[in-house]
């Protein structure tokens, strides 16, 4: 017959219907109390009965229970871990000696996993019966399942436990969906067997009932246990508090998901078969007409692509922190963290960081190298330092509100390691990057270029540092951006541009910048009358990058000096008035004027010609032909060059030693030969000597057929 026992939880009433006939003459000993049997003493959680025996009697008692009046050896003589025929897993049938290595196990802590695991598992018997067929209370339920929850982390790893294991699992589900309020049970992630786990089930059916609608995390939970869904793979499972978040956030992207609910009628069927297979169990709920937790095809399509997405941008980070459990607080796993989720999980090394940031701030005006901030950011030997964390490194002080100058986002030439850097508050916060305004971004590249001029020849004088502060004043409103880009002025000094890196930043900026920087590196020249040979030259290269003719640098400089103070000009490059139409202004120039700066200037060009035209070597000290716009020194040191694509400084250093040449100069003059030929610099001066791939192999197919001319 059945038995139907009623349990009256918090307001939430659940009818439980048992196969299981009722039991007399067996008596729960409870957790606080102990019992004697055969000599020892067991502290309760078991059933036992004094009732006489007889055979007639066996399946008068549930498996679990200890018949006092049966026989049980003195010593332990059945050796602990051998194994017992399954049908043994009744006390009753248990020999004397068995009995006796079971009581011992009881009577000690219940934590010796030397023990075959019958034994514990017929104790976990007894613990299943008491709280699904003599209801406990609430206080004693939790009891139950707390020393359910320790039996399975004491022996999670023995020997033949894994049966046991899943045993536990299900009674854990269907203990918690029972004796919870089915408001406060929890989303879970665990995939179940046949059936939505137990306290899954229930817990979607309560929110259904109340919410109609459900949260991501009972979304996940529901994906992440349904038998037909694939689960989670283990990229989410061994970060899944971050896979959450990111599943959260990627769900309320799709507006569709908002209008979607779980079907009307819906029946969550929970029933629990025991492990000992002595009852099953019914259990009525209080929701009504619930009929499997499922959603129509769409959803669980949409669903399945969420959680792909998801698994697909976690990958990394959590590979990362399976190599390295303690690698979840570090620096190197929160930058593989999705940017989107970073701000919700930092990590305790954020709080020294910014101590010793602000610190440099503060005693040393922001200045240091970023060897020093690697090191304080990733914390490894500098032979293992990338420039790929360079970027993870500013990426990092934009967390705690801080930045560096340069700003990489703006600089093509990265600091090199041992070169200064600032250490500065940042100015705005959006995302993952730091976000200054359009006028601070214009006059940084405006600086930058009169930086490349005035620096040409030696540091900034007075007068052009007066007249940038000038352009600076007159431009920047916001006083930390004015401060920021300060502190940038002063870093150029310490680390002066070059032009491949000028070439590249111009070639990335837009046409309608041009006017203002040509404009910008004109009034830098006039500082000095427009007669310094050097800031010369660097002018008439800057003009190649900007696609501008040379020969109009006199008549510009000549507009320049008829125009009024350089001061007023450079004040009068306002951001807000840049337009197309600059690009097309005629310039009024004062021929008479021009022709008298030519001749005072007649020197300056006989310099130029000197810079430009180096000496020539004798004729057949170099195998090679000279390249047509280089003498045969450069075209020798250059077919040396491209024999390979990248030059450490120790190689780079020992080949100008070898041809004897000036390492800057040879560099100017490539770079300058490589723009005219081919439109782009030769030599990318950053960490290391790198050549443009695809200029080498034009020179090398130049070179072949050069080769085959001379030959016929």
């Amino acid at each position: 017959m059945s038995n139907i026992l009623a349990r009256n939880l918090k307001g939430a009433r659940f009818m439980i219907r048992s196969t299981s006939r009722t039991r007399q003459n067996q008596t729960w000993i409870p957790h606080d109390q102990s019992i004697e049997v055969a000599g020892r003493a067991i502290q309760g959680m078991v059933y036992i009965s004094k009732i006489k025996y007889h055979h007639e009697f066996f399946e008068e008692f549930s498996n679990p229970v200890i018949n006092i009046r049966l026989s049980v050896d003195k010593k332990n003589t059945y050796p602990p871990q051998q194994a017992l025929e399954y049908h043994y897993l009744r006390y009753e049938r248990m020999l004397p000696s068995q009995r006796a290595t079971y009581l011992d196990w009881l009577a000690g802590s219940r934590a010796e996993t030397h023990y075959n695991v019958a034994y514990i598992r017929l104790y976990f018997y007894g613990l299943e019966h008491r709280f699904f067929l003599d209801p406990p209370s609430d206080e004693e339920g939790w009891i139950i399942i707390n020393e359910v929850e320790r039996l399975i982390k004491v022996y999670t790893g023995v020997n033949g436990f894994s049966h046991a294991l899943r045993e536990m699992t299900k009674f854990l589900e269907a203990a918690y969906g029972l004796i919870q309020r089915p408001e406060k049970i929890q989303p879970r992630f665990i995939p179940g067997d046949r059936l939505l786990p137990f306290d899954v089930s229930v817990g979607l059916a309560h929110q259904m009932e109340h919410h109609k609608t459900l949260s991501a995390d009972w979304v996940l939970s529901w994906y992440a246990s349904h038998p037909r869904t694939n689960n989670l793979q283990m990229v989410a499972k061994r970060a899944l508090p971050e896979f959450r978040a990111l599943f959260d956030l990627m769900l309320a992207g799709h507006i569709e998901w908002k209008y979607c609910m779980l079907p009307e009628n819906m029946d969550v069927s929970l029933y629990y078969h025991s492990a000992s297979t002595e009852f099953h169990v019914a259990v009525e709920t209080p929701f009504d007409d619930m009929n499997g937790v499922e959603f129509n095809y769409d959803m669980d399509d949409l669903i399945e692509s969420i959680v792909d997405d998801a698994t697909s941008e976690m990958r990394r980070y959590s590979q990362f922190i399976g190599k390295d459990s303690m690698g979840r607080n570090s620096f190197e796993a929160y930058l593989l963290l999705p940017i989107t989720i970073q701000s919700d999980f930092p990590i305790p090394a954020f709080e020294p960081l910014k101590k010793w940031c602000l610190n440099i701030i503060n005693k040393h005006g922001g200045q240091t190298t970023m060897d020093e901030i690697l090191a304080q950011v990733f914390r490894v030997p500098s032979a293992r330092k990338n420039w790929r964390q360079l970027r993870d490194a500013e990426h990092v002080l934009s967390r705690i509100s801080l930045s560096m100058v340069p700003f990489l986002f703006y600089e093509y030439r990265k600091p090199q390691l041992g070169e200064p850097v600032f250490l500065t508050k940042m100015t705005m916060k959006v995302s993952d990057q730091i976000m200054d305004s359009e006028e601070y971004f214009i006059v940084a590249i405006s600086v930058k270029i009169a930086a490349f001029i005035a620096l040409s020849d030696g540091p900034f004088t007075e007068e052009e540092k007066a007249v940038l502060d000038v352009l600076i004043q007159s431009e920047i409103t916001n006083q930390a951006e004015k401060k920021r880009i300060q502190i940038y002025l002063e870093w150029l000094e310490l680390v002066p541009p070059t032009l491949p890196g000028c070439r590249k930043l111009i070639k990335e900026l837009d046409e309608i910048i041009y006017p203002r920087l040509r404009i910008t590196a004109l009034c830098m020249v006039s500082i000095d009358g427009g007669t310094n040979p050097v800031k010369m030259k660097a002018l008439k290269s800057l003009y190649k990058a900007l696609q501008l003719p040379t020969d109009s640098i006199y008549s510009d400089l000549h507009d320049v000096a008829t125009s009024g103070s350089i001061a007023t000009i450079m004040s009068s490059l306002k951001v807000s008035e840049l337009s197309p139409s600059q690009n097309e202004q005629n310039v009024s120039i004062d021929h008479d004027q021009v022709s008298s700066l030519m001749k005072e200037t007649s020197q300056v060009s006989e310099i130029l010609g000197q810079i430009f035209e180096e000496q020539d070597t004798q004729e057949g000290q170099y195998s090679k032909s000279t390249l047509d716009g280089l003498n045969a020194e450069c075209s020798a040191f250059l077919y040396k060059l491209i024999e390979r694509p990248i030059w450490s400084k120790s190689d780079f250093h020992e080949l100008v030693k070898q041809f004897q040449v000036m390492q800057q100069g040879v560099i100017e003059t490539l770079n300058e030969w490589s723009y005219e030929q081919f439109g782009d610099a030769l030599i990318d001066e950053d960490h290391d000597y790198e050549l443009n791939s695809e200029i080498i192999q034009q020179l090398r197919t130049s070179d072949i057929e050069n080769s085959h001319d001379r030959a016929r």
